[in-house]
């Protein structure tokens, strides 16, 4: 079964603000990423730091400030859309900051 499957039935995210170039170059269909709750913004608003960048971003599910969480990318074009990915499930350490032996790009 591949992420895609997996995770189909979590909540989807859309990011609303354009991303910076650098960054749509690192995702790709499918990958993980480690990233992190920077703000609440409002109800359903979040400011989401992903590999160096702060991204606006809407989303059905909670959570606080501080909150690391794993995403997964759904689609990079026109927008940015990633599905969180429960890290249990994938069998990652929480307490493993670093992401050591993972595949996941922090």
């Amino acid at each position: 079964m591949n992420n895609t499957e997996r995770f189909k039935n979590q909540p989807l995210f859309e990011v609303m603000d354009s991303s910076p170039e650098a960054l749509l170059r690192q995702l790709e269909k499918g990958k993980i990423f480690k990233s992190r709750i920077v703000l609440q913004i409002d109800t359903n608003r979040y400011l989401l730091r992903i590999s160096g960048y702060n991204l606006v971003m809407t989303s059905t599910r909670r959570f606080n400030r501080f909150d690391e969480i794993y995403i997964m990318v759904e689609e990079t074009s026109p927008r940015l859309k990633v599905r969180y990915v429960d890290p249990f499930r994938l069998g990652i350490s929480v307490e493993n900051k670093k992401g050591k032996g993972t595949d996941f790009q922090v």
